[in-house]
């Protein structure tokens, strides 16, 4: 039986993307809590979105983002692990429902590396958002993350 498992484990897992490619969809922990998603356009450019949970914008708020990513390989190596710069910029929106509404412009900053033989990844992400309506102020959203990538 054990080997009719990991035989099927291999076949469903054997041609998924690397994480340098492809779809990955996984949570985010912090603000904002929620899930995100990381589409590759190529192995130097990305977007990423985010749904997920505000409880600092507006007294708790739906949170969606989009931001456009560039990615800088081997930024910087601790214990031969090597970790991924993305940098970008995107927009975010933020609404409780109640008539209170965030729409900004985000910047990201965001450090990543593989687990190694997985088709996964996690992040550390600080991203910057200008408030633009219906106010100008300064928003900070800052989480870490995991994510996993599906092959097609």
């Amino acid at each position: 039986m054990k080997k009719i498992v990991l035989l099927l484990i291999a076949m469903i897992f054997g041609g998924l993307y690397a994480q340098d490619a492809g779809l990955g969809i996984g949570t985010n922990v912090g603000e904002p809590v929620g899930l995100s998603a990381k589409y590759w356009l190529n192995n130097q450019n990305s977007i990423e979105a985010t749904l997920g949970y505000s409880y600092l914008k507006t007294n708790g708020a739906l949170d969606i983002s989009a931001v456009y990513n560039y990615t800088k390989y081997n930024y910087i190596s601790i214990f031969e692990k090597k970790f991924h710069f993305n940098y970008g910029l995107g927009f975010s929106y933020s609404t409780n429902f109640a008539g209170n509404y965030i729409f900004g412009v985000k910047t990201t900053a965001q450090i990543f590396s593989y687990i190694l033989e997985s088709p996964t990844d996690y992040y550390f992400n600080i991203s910057p958002i200008l408030g633009l309506f219906p106010k100008v102020n300064l928003y900070m959203d800052v989480n870490l993350g995991i994510r996993y990538y599906l092959g097609y």
